[in-house]
């Protein structure tokens, strides 16, 4: 089987990126979900310690949401933690967490989301992250995360399935 390497970014066709100021809160709302509500045992967010914004804030405040699919990245505080978007879509994202869309040419998404879950991976980015009270994984070094992945878009997409349903079977 042939493989190649990409750098992290090649693999992206789009990132939902909201850094910047802490968007207002209310009592009840949508759901903003935080990197304390991305865990690597759960595949999809858990609601711990939630935040709520209101309808107005959810349509003028950021600059994207995720869709369902998209994997939920945590650049902050613990560094290429992920979960998977699920459909509907009953949360927004905050900062410090991108919203990660893979590039279905180059890799299958399932397949994507189960590499980056790989001790391998998480080691890497372990590697990689800066700063020492509170570790960053930048956006900008997704470039220097490099990945290797099977040629064979069916193997990648018949690998993705099962971790994919073995995690399903996990969280139920």
């Amino acid at each position: 089987m042939e493989f190649k390497e990409y750098p992290f970014s090649e693999l992206l066709i789009n990132i939902v990126d909201n850094r910047g100021k802490t968007c207002p809160v209310v009592e009840n709302g949508m759901p903003l979900i935080a990197t304390n509500c991305i865990k690597n045992e759960s595949l999809y967010p858990v609601y711990e310690k939630l935040r709520y914004i209101s309808d107005k804030t959810y349509k003028n405040w950021f600059r994207g949401h995720p869709e369902p699919g998209d994997i939920i990245f945590v650049c902050k505080g613990s560094p290429g933690r992920v979960a998977w978007t699920p459909n509907p879509v009953p949360f927004c994202i905050a900062q410090d967490m991108v919203a990660i869309r893979a590039d279905e040419t180059k890799v299958y998404p399932k397949y994507l989301f189960a590499l980056l879950r790989s001790q391998a991976t998480q080691n890497q980015i372990l590697n990689m992250h800066v700063g020492t009270l509170i570790p960053h994984f930048k956006k900008g070094d997704f470039k220097n995360l490099y990945l290797t992945i099977p040629s064979d878009l069916e193997y990648q997409e018949k690998v993705g399935e099962i971790y994919f349903q073995f995690c399903e079977m996990i969280e139920n």
